[in-house]
C-alpha cells in the first residue's frame, strides 16, 4: 500500500521549484510508491494562479482528488465536498475565518489517514493537537529520495 500525504497548496511550489523533484515525485507516484491527496481547495488555489504557465506547471503534480472531509459554506465546491461538519474541525478552525481552507484540508488529511504536509506553522500546530501526522516539504523530499519512510 502506498505512503498517503495529502499537500498544502504551497507543497505544490516547492515540488515545481526544487530541482529534480516533479520527476522524483512523478516517478514515486507511477511506482506505486506514493499517493499525493489534494481536494479542491487546492485546486480553486492553483487556478487563482496570476501567472497561467505556473499554474499549469503546478497543475502536472500527479495528486488524487478526494473530497473534502466537511462543508463550509461560500468555501466548498458543489459535489467535492463530504458534508457534515468534522469533529475536529473547530479546533483546526480556531474560530477564525481566515483559516476555513486550511481546517478543510487537516480535516481531510485526518478523515483520509495521510501525513500532512505543509510548512504553515498555525496549521501544523492545530493539526499536531488533533492527532494529525504533519511533516514539512523537506522531510517528505528525503522519504521520496530514499523510496520510503525516514524519521
Amino acid at each position: 500500500m502506498p505512503e498517503q500525504y495529502l499537500i498544502d497548496t504551497h507543497i505544490y511550489d516547492k515540488i515545481v521549484d526544487t530541482p529534480g523533484a516533479l520527476a522524483l515525485v512523478k516517478q514515486r507516484v507511477a511506482a506505486g510508491r506514493v499517493l499525493l491527496l489534494s481536494t479542491h481547495v487546492q485546486s480553486d488555489e492553483i487556478a487563482a494562479t496570476p501567472d497561467r504557465e505556473r499554474a499549469r506547471l503546478l497543475a502536472t503534480v500527479p495528486v488524487e482528488l478526494v473530497l473534502t472531509s466537511g462543508a463550509v459554506y461560500g468555501t466548498s465546491a458543489f459535489g467535492m465536498a463530504r458534508y457534515g461538519e468534522p469533529e475536529s474541525f473547530e479546533s483546526l478552525h480556531g474560530g477564525n475565518p481566515k483559516h476555513t481552507e486550511d481546517a478543510l484540508i487537516a480535516a481531510t488529511a485526518q478523515f483520509e489517514g495521510a501525513t500532512l504536509v505543509t510548512e504553515d506553522v498555525t496549521l501544523t500546530k492545530r493539526a499536531t493537537r488533533e492527532g494529525i501526522a504533519v511533516i514539512a516539504w523537506d522531510v517528505l523530499y528525503a522519504r521520496l529520495a530514499v523510496g520510503g519512510s525516514t524519521s
